[in-house]
């Protein structure tokens, strides 16, 4: 039952990145509970191809640090994803 539960939590993921559906991409809130800081919004695409940009949104910048901390494969030994 674990299993299913990861599989439908990452299926939801990669559906947020081509459309955003309001939620941080880190910590899975709402990207705008710190108006007028957030949301956020990150596009990043590949020059070579013509898909579209993948969109990631955060609700402050310490999320997005830390996805970019991930991202950059960097992860301090101690690192416990933010529960606010």
């Amino acid at each position: 039952m674990i299993e299913k539960i990861t599989d439908l939590r990452l299926e939801r993921r990669l559906r947020r990145i081509r459309k955003p559906d309001g939620n941080c991409a880190h910590c899975e809130r709402s990207a705008d509970r710190f108006h007028p800081v957030g949301p956020i919004v990150v596009r990043i695409w590949e020059p070579d191809t013509e898909d579209e940009p993948f969109t990631y949104e955060f609700c402050c910048w310490e999320c997005l640090g830390h996805w970019a901390a991930v991202q950059a494969d960097f992860v301090a030994p101690n690192y416990d994803p933010p529960r606010r």
